[in-house]
């Protein structure tokens, strides 16, 4: 009686569970398309005032259309333009993006799991290193790189061997799916690798593995009831975010193959303005993400039982609101800058009492020769950290060429990147634009005459700059909002918070960030990028911090501040952020990487600083979009036309982009692994 009471009770607060997330799912949606119609609305030329009533009137108008089954009718869905309805539409470019996906996702865990296993039992071992830096070098694979280099590949095949290996675009369900579903596939790949070895090590190294073995348990019984089930909850973790990446690259992608598929015709929906079928594809994606939450929570709490608990939540006595901290976080704020002040520029001010901790840190009596003892180990930690760290050098070495690059790479240049080549007449022949690589031009020349290599050297400073501009702006409101967030986790404000995340998340990132740069004004030069940026990209950054937060306020430090009667804001400023300081200083880099991925993959679909113009090269040709400003991004807009006669044209782009964020990835694993070797004083 009592089991069957306990199973009905766990079902009950089951089904609880599943209801109130598909309603919150349902809320997500609706976020989801008012601001695909504001972004709409401001990309037309509407005022943020006027788009706003605007969108939610449109959004009001599509749910009750929707609720009647009527999406409206479309022409970017049709290869003759000509209006179809939505219904018809959707359908068939939602199996077409969903088989591609699936295939993806089965090759990425099919392939990265294995390898995570069998690494991590040989974790021990001089494997570790060469698969770390194999994950690292997969994850900064830009998925229009990693295209081109498959195309590319298989060109030359056909040209060497005389027969074509693999189809190099179009739909269909044979081969053709292959060389898109591994470009889709390729960073997932090192990702799950990656986390299979690090989560799989870790619990072979538990005790209670260790006691089955000794017990002598079979392996695989090992491996199946005690490693596996522990170690499965980041492993599915991480395909979830796997394919939240695949769905930001899926147009890239599609478009790069001519895959006919969602991600194919959203970016020719958004450039026609065809708002039906670009809402409609949207809400398709974001309840894709959705329904992959659900899965994987309720996949988590099969295999975890604790989490089927329902978690408590602190009485709102116990906390301070949401308005007190904020108001509290505003005074402390002005407390924090009137600090920086130097202290003879405040004469006359009383100055604050020495901290109690502090005073009894320095009443200490330590030796001369033990604190010398211990200078020279902290020196022989760090030489330790930095010679044996591979990935820590090879990321400095590159940072640091980036760094140079970035400072004086307009005055590196051969050429200037603003001079174009126009016909050539040698040897008796005419030549036009763009010039294959030769001892002038090493890299050759763009469509336009440029030279290429003049181009990508003068062109890292804007783009290198408007990278930094934009993880400044990302860790700025990650922190902010991440530790009001994480100090009062269960308040009506951190739901809330976590809530506008999760909305931001059911965007593809690209889609998202690509209509609010255009609603914003593509030819407003950093500003709408920096904005546009920021704005879509702050959410992880809140998770982790919010995390560290919840985790270090239950510290004794922390309580014995509170104790003290110290603010919240001195708190959170002085004894919780610093404490979060090594992290997040990975984490900048390794978001600085992300932005430079989300760049080229923006410059690849046509959106770049300036918005660029257009030039009629050839009768009866797609007109070259080119930038007049050196930037990495605007030299990708024409990959797709040009890679496979002028490689050179994208391959020395993409390479740009490769390096630079294969440079930030290896610096922040460097930094990562240097921390956890050293530790931080």
């Amino acid at each position: 009686m009592v089991s069957k009471r306990h199973r009905s009770n766990n079902l009950l607060a089951l089904a609880l569970f599943v209801g109130q997330r598909l309603l919150f799912g349902t809320g997500v949606l609706l976020a989801v398309a008012f601001l695909c119609y504001l972004g709409l609305e401001m990309a037309e030329g509407a005022p943020l005032q006027r788009a706003l009533p605007s969108a939610g009137a449109e959004t009001v108008a599509y749910v009750s259309r929707v609720l009647r089954g009527d999406l409206g009718n479309s022409t970017a869905g049709s290869l003759t333009y000509t209006a179809v309805s939505v219904t018809e539409v959707v359908p068939q470019l939602l199996i077409r993006s969903l088989g591609l996906l699936a295939v993806s996702l089965l090759l990425a865990v099919g392939i990265g799991a294995p390898i995570g296993l069998w690494t991590a039992r040989r974790r021990h071992t001089q494997w570790s290193l060469p698969v770390l830096l194999t994950s690292i070098i997969g994850v900064s694979l830009p998925s229009f790189f990693v295209a081109l280099l498959l195309q590319l590949g298989l060109i030359r095949w056909t040209r060497t061997f005389g027969k074509a290996l693999l189809p190099v675009g179009g739909f269909g369900w044979d081969e053709r799916i292959i060389l898109p579903a591994l470009v889709l596939a390729a960073r997932p790949i090192a990702q799950i690798a990656r986390v299979t070895f690090v989560s799989i090590g870790e619990t072979l190294d538990r005790d209670y593995v260790r006691t089955a073995q000794s017990k002598g348990l079979v392996e695989r019984i090992v491996m199946a009831r005690h490693v596996l089930r522990n170690a499965a909850i980041p492993i599915l973790t991480t395909v979830g975010i796997s394919l939240r990446f695949s769905l930001s690259s899926l147009p890239v992608v599609e478009f790069f193959f001519n895959w006919t598929g969602m991600g194919f015709t959203l970016l020719k929906s958004i450039a026609r303005r065809d708002d039906n079928l670009t809402v409609a594809l949207v809400l398709c994606l974001g309840a894709l993400f959705v329904l992959v939450n659900l899965g994987l929570e309720l996949i988590y709490r099969l295999i975890d039982p604790r989490l089927r608990a329902q978690v408590t939540r602190a009485s709102s006595q116990e906390r301070e609101s949401a308005l007190q901290l904020l108001g509290s976080l505003a005074a402390g704020l002005r407390d924090g800058l009137r600090r920086l002040v130097p202290a003879r520029w405040r004469s006359g001010k009383r100055q604050a009492e020495p901290s109690p901790f502090q005073a009894a840190l320095d009443r200490r009596n330590i030796a001369p020769t033990d604190a010398q003892e211990h200078r020279a180990e902290r020196r022989r930690a760090w030489m330790r950290g930095t010679v044996n760290n591979l990935p820590f050098l090879l990321g400095a070495f590159l940072v640091g060429l980036l760094a140079v690059l970035f400072l004086f790479g307009p005055s590196l240049t051969a050429h200037s990147p603003y001079t174009k080549r126009g016909l050539e007449y040698s040897d008796g022949q005419l030549s036009v634009p763009p010039f294959e690589p030769d001892e002038v031009y090493p890299w050759g020349t763009d469509p336009l005459g440029r030279d290429i290599q003049s181009l990508i050297l003068s062109g890292a400073q804007q783009t290198l700059l408007l990278a930094i501009l934009v993880v400044a702006a990302r860790l700025l409101l990650g922190i902010v909002i991440g530790s009001v967030a994480g100090w009062l986790s269960g308040s009506w404000l951190d739901r809330a918070l976590l809530g506008l995340t999760e909305v931001l998340a059911a965007f593809p990132a690209l889609l998202l960030s690509m209509t609010w740069i255009l609603a914003l004004g593509i030819r407003g030069g950093l500003r709408p990028f920096v904005i546009a940026l920021s704005l879509i990209g702050w959410g992880e950054i809140m998770q982790f911090v919010r995390g560290e937060v919840m985790s270090l306020r239950v510290k004794p430090f922390v309580e014995s501040a509170t104790a003290t009667g110290l603010r919240t804001p001195r708190i959170l400023f002085s004894h919780v952020l610093p404490n979060l300081l090594p992290s997040l200083i990975s984490l900048t880099t390794l978001e600085t990487g992300a932005v430079l991925m989300l760049l080229g993959e923006l410059g690849f679909v046509g959106i770049f600083i300036g918005g660029g113009a257009f030039a009629e090269l050839q009768i009866d040709a797609p007109p070259y979009h080119y930038s007049d400003v050196p930037e990495w991004a605007a030299l990708l807009s024409n990959t797709r036309l040009y890679a496979r006669s002028y490689p050179w044209t994208a391959l020395y782009p993409a390479l740009a982009f490769f390096v630079a964020i294969l440079g930030f990835n290896l610096l922040g694993e460097g930094i990562r692994r240097l921390v956890e070797r050293v530790g931080v004083g």
